[in-house]
């Protein structure tokens, strides 16, 4: 029988001081004040553990189980949509938000940069021409323009070889426009 303090008690059993008076107070051996027999104390703290265990309400514990298995259904989820997505963009079947947003702001300035210059680059050949002629003048830029906008991006042209250019290498992509 060895005979330790409270506080070799507490140590032993990782509780506090407090905790081991409260629990003299509900029952645990003690030889004397501030003397207490460790064995004994250990064997009735396992005891008193196992009943703690024993009363709790098993209904509770099946609620804890089931909220917890919930969780970790959706942490797996979570992981694995997570993991889905990353290998989609590897594989390059998602573009990330950004680079859309950039390839439309710049398809959007390239369309209006184009559309605004339609009435400067026709304005000219207008002149003096009946309504016809002016409609039809008109619908062939704005068809030209809708398939240089198709095209993609504008690439610049040495400014020598660009009216040569408009007019034979754009006819007949002018005629495949008129045709939508």
């Amino acid at each position: 029988m060895a005979v330790v303090s409270v506080e070799k008690v507490a140590q032993a059993m990782n509780i506090t001081p407090r905790r081991v008076q409260q629990l003299v107070d509900e029952g645990m051996p003690r030889q004397a004040h501030g003397a207490y027999d460790l064995g004994q104390c250990m064997a009735w703290y396992i005891r008193y553990l196992q009943e703690a265990l024993e009363r709790r309400d098993p209904a509770h514990l099946d609620n804890i189980t089931a909220a917890l298995r919930t969780e970790r259904q959706r942490l797996t989820k979570a992981q694995a949509d997570l993991a889905e997505s990353e290998l989609a963009q590897r594989q390059r079947s998602l573009v990330p938000i950004a680079m859309c947003e950039e390839a439309m702001v710049s398809m959007i300035a390239s369309a209006r940069a184009r559309l605004l210059a339609l009435p400067g680059r026709v304005a000219g050949e207008l002149e003096n021409c009946d309504r016809q002629v002016i409609k039809t003048k008109l619908q062939k830029a704005v068809y030209e323009t809708l398939l240089a906008l198709s095209k993609g991006p504008r690439r610049r042209r040495p400014a020598a070889a660009a009216p040569a250019q408009r007019a034979n290498g754009h006819e007949a992509d002018v005629e495949a426009a008129t045709r939508w």
